[in-house]
């Protein structure tokens, strides 16, 4: 008797199909559960009330002041993709950087930025590992700048105002992580070593191998990038683009008379960004409201008050970005043009993570 031919092809593409939509229904619970948890105490009227009341000058230049956060973080991008791209231009990366966050907004497993590496190679003229290894150095320059901003604003707030535990326990681990990461960025090549040591030890085992191949293409994304004297830059644009964020926050802040708008702007900001960490669904609905709106009730703020801001700011860090971002796909690939482009993605979805 013949024995039964496996198609293994058949098998992976089914396991991986079964793994995408398990990971996108656990990402609808979390948001139904937070969402749950934002809403459930809320006074409606209080929420119009306070609604009724926005001042939409601020809103209009936080919008403003998310636009040129944008525009500074493509320039970033730019600059990490001219290591291994000299020739390459700000007007290439428009479209990609863009429209990559308007589909993470709107779709479900960070399509954007498998957009972004998967379907995009061959008009930055780069490829595959190395546009990953750039999304992921902008991870860790992100990163630093959250904790940067989150260590500013305990620092800057008044000791009555949060439990003193809080600066106590908070401020000190986080100064920590904050050195160790800048370390990392200006020193990548210290890591090298260990790494390999590590990659040989395990060689043998692929499943121990996951959780250290993004480290790997960090690393070596890091030590190009620092190799071509970009480091300094990207660190001032990166504080650059944040601070223009927290200005953003802080902006909607003031258009519903909250103060101190400036201080709890950047902890919101750096607490709710953060909190997309969490599998959710598009665009961290439910978990960044959360934690925006607990963290402002954590400065004395109102329940209702606090979930009207975090719903505000997410309005305002969700909408003009999706819109531009889709406004640009549309513009650069049409409607026939871009079901190819999602087809592209699909088809290499798995290489690209």
């Amino acid at each position: 008797m013949r024995p039964r031919k496996i198609d293994l092809s058949t098998s992976f593409a089914t396991k991986r199909g079964f793994n995408i939509k398990l990971r996108t229904l656990l990402g609808l619970i979390v948001t139904t559960v937070f969402l749950w948890l934002v809403f459930r105490q809320i006074e409606i009227k209080s929420v119009l009330s306070t609604l009724k009341q926005t001042n939409v000058i601020w809103v209009g230049v936080a919008v403003l002041l998310l636009l040129a956060d944008f525009c500074v973080r493509t320039f970033r991008w730019l600059i990490m993709l001219r290591c291994f791209n000299s020739a390459l231009t700000l007007k290439q990366c428009i479209t990609p950087f863009w429209g990559g966050f308007a589909l993470n907004n709107v779709l479900p497993l960070r399509a954007g930025d498998i957009v972004r590496v998967a379907a995009y190679r061959d008009r930055l003229q780069i490829d595959r590992a190395h546009i990953a290894s750039t999304l992921l150095v902008e991870r860790v320059y992100d990163l630093l700048a959250l904790l940067l901003a989150l260590l500013v604003a305990l620092l800057i707030f008044p000791a009555e105002t949060l439990h003193e535990y809080v600066k106590t326990f908070v401020i000190l681990p986080i100064s920590v992580a904050t050195f160790a990461i800048l370390l990392i960025l200006v020193f990548p090549k210290v890591l090298q070593t260990p790494l390999k040591l590590a990659h040989h030890l395990i060689s043998d085992r692929p499943r121990l191998l996951i959780p250290i191949r993004p480290i790997e293409t960090v690393i070596s994304g890091l030590v190009e990038i620092n190799q071509k004297g970009n480091s300094a830059s990207l660190i001032i644009s990166t504080i650059i683009a944040w601070i223009l964020e927290g200005l953003a926050f802080s902006c909607v802040l003031l258009s519903l008379g909250i103060e101190p708008a400036i201080g709890a702007g950047w902890m919101t900001m750096a607490i709710s960004t953060l909190s997309t960490l969490i599998p959710s669904s598009p665009g961290y609905a439910g978990t960044f409201d959360f934690f925006a709106a607990r963290t402002l009730t954590l400065i004395g703020l109102e329940v209702s008050q606090a979930t009207l801001a975090a719903l505000l700011i997410h309005l305002v860090v969700w909408a003009p970005i999706t819109l531009i971002g889709s406004i640009l796909l549309w513009l650069t690939h049409g409607f026939g043009r871009f079901n190819r482009l999602k087809g592209s993605v699909h088809k290499n979805e798995f290489n690209a993570k």
